[in-house]
């Protein structure tokens, strides 16, 4: 993969699957790597129907082969990815929100549940994933664990105890880590805004979206599936604060970022950062309603 050549990529991976005898300790690992290598490779040529048949193989072969119900968890997570990638929310939101339920799935598998949810716009399963939030990790998730619980509370409109729940667990995910310094002012940006603290939290999306040279030591955001999330926050804040110029700018720059992360047809794989991809789309289609409240009118597709 990392020479460009995923046909020799793809003939590796089911070559060395094809050998494996047992899943034994050792090599659980190494297996799952080669699964989840496999199933990418096809999704990024957009051979989605070929990575649900290599993962129902992999399934019938887990089941006499030594499978434990933590493996079946993440067989399941394969399928649903591969739904996702393709652009199938709908059909993939049944399988995440039955992993997240599963007390053998982890806090990532919850997040891109609630991603998923909040996207197609399913407020019952939106619901169901808090409830299930709430009894799973709400009193022990921590470090970035407990970041990205709050970045799945915060994608819908809060109540008052979903935001004490989200406040509470951000205190606990500042760990010193890289990652934890760089995310979390973009999700103090986030929560901000659902308490309708907008210049607060355009000063803390400002910081998250800064350019290195004024954060020493942290890598700035650059991939335009991450970066498509936080622009239309942007827009959205400066659509609050009355900036209509500003918001309809970031509001194009944003479709232009998310347009570069689906690609231009139909059906064509959302990549291996899939979950940003519904997570800029649940937040294009709620800058829409505010724009349209403060009688701001969207920007022509075409807009710079």
């Amino acid at each position: 993969m990392a020479r460009a050549d995923p046909a020799r990529a793809e003939q590796v991976a089911r070559e060395t699957l094809a050998k494996m005898h047992a899943l034994e300790a050792e090599v659980r690992d190494d297996y799952w790597a080669l699964v989840g290598q496999l199933s990418n490779i096809l999704c990024l040529q957009d051979r989605f129907t070929e990575a649900t048949a290599s993962l129902e193989e992999q399934g019938r072969w887990l089941k006499t082969h030594g499978g434990s119900p933590t493996d079946q968890v993440r067989l399941d997570v394969r399928r649903g990815e591969v739904l996702a990638r393709s652009g199938n929310a709908r059909e993939a939101l049944p399988i995440f929100e039955a992993v997240a339920t599963n007390p053998l799935s982890d806090v990532r598998d919850w997040l891109g549940a609630a991603w998923i949810a909040a996207s197609v716009g399913d407020p019952a399963s939106f619901e169901r994933l808090i409830r299930i939030c709430w009894l799973r990790f709400g009193s022990t998730v921590e470090g970035q664990a407990a970041l990205m619980v709050v970045a799945g509370l915060y994608q819908q409109p809060m109540d008052d105890r979903t935001l004490a729940m989200a406040r509470v667990l951000l205190d606990r995910a500042d760990d010193g880590s890289t990652i934890s310094n760089l995310h979390i002012n973009g999700v103090n940006a986030a929560l901000a805004y659902r308490e309708h603290r907008y210049p607060e939290a355009l000063v803390l999306l400002d910081r998250f979206l800064a350019p290195p040279i004024s954060r020493p030591g942290r890598q700035q955001v650059t991939d335009p599936t991450q970066q498509a999330p936080s622009l239309f926050m942007r827009a959205l804040l400066d659509a609050e604060l009355g900036r209509a110029e500003e918001a309809r700018r970031d509001f194009a720059q944003a479709r232009t970022q998310l347009k570069l992360a689906l690609g231009d047809k139909p059906g064509h794989d959302r990549g291996p950062n899939w979950p940003f991809t519904y997570q800029a789309e649940t937040r294009q289609r709620e800058a829409g309603t505010v724009f349209m409240a403060k009688g701001i009118p969207l920007p022509e597709p075409d807009a710079k």
